[in-house]
């Protein structure tokens, strides 16, 4: 983060209405030091906002999300292996690593206490993003899966 400032920016007005933030990484901080959850979630709730879908988009994430969630009422937890994450678990250990990374997710999302299911943020829509030309099907793969996974859900609509 060359050249931004380290502090937090000043709080806002509460707002006029409760609200569940949809997509929230609590777990990644500024300068390598993440903010202290319950404070974050004291900070959150000052403004109105009661509940936070806590994403985790890789396997650390994801087990952070769990846990988070498992501890504090307020936290929602979201578990994917994010688009770009997928081909990169590929490249470096095959498709027995990629296999081992997608069962620890369905053993997350299964554990997640409120049913959060991953893939629904910008999965399917990221090949042009990143990642270079040739890695479309390593990108879209990774959100199909979330997305039959998903459709199996008993509680999904």
């Amino acid at each position: 983060m060359s050249g931004a400032s380290e502090e937090r920016p000043p709080v806002p007005e509460p707002l006029p209405h409760p609200v569940v933030d949809n997509h929230c990484h609590l777990d990644i901080g500024r300068g390598g030091e993440p903010w202290a959850t319950e404070e974050a979630l004291a900070a959150a709730a000052a403004v109105g906002v009661r509940r936070i879908v806590q994403i985790g988009c890789d396997l650390p994430g994801a087990r952070w999300a769990v846990a988070a969630a498992a501890e504090h009422d307020a936290l929602v937890a979201g578990v994917a292996l994010h688009p770009n994450e997928a081909p990169r678990i590929h490249a470096e250990g095959g498709r027995p690593a990629l296999e081992a990374a997608w069962e620890e997710i369905e053993q997350a999302r299964r554990r997640a206490r409120q049913g959060a299911r991953g893939g629904g943020d910008r999965a399917g829509r990221l090949p042009h993003r990143r990642g270079g030309p040739g890695r479309a099907g390593g990108v879209l793969r990774p959100a199909r899966r979330h997305r039959q996974a998903a459709r199996q859900d008993p509680g999904h609509p």
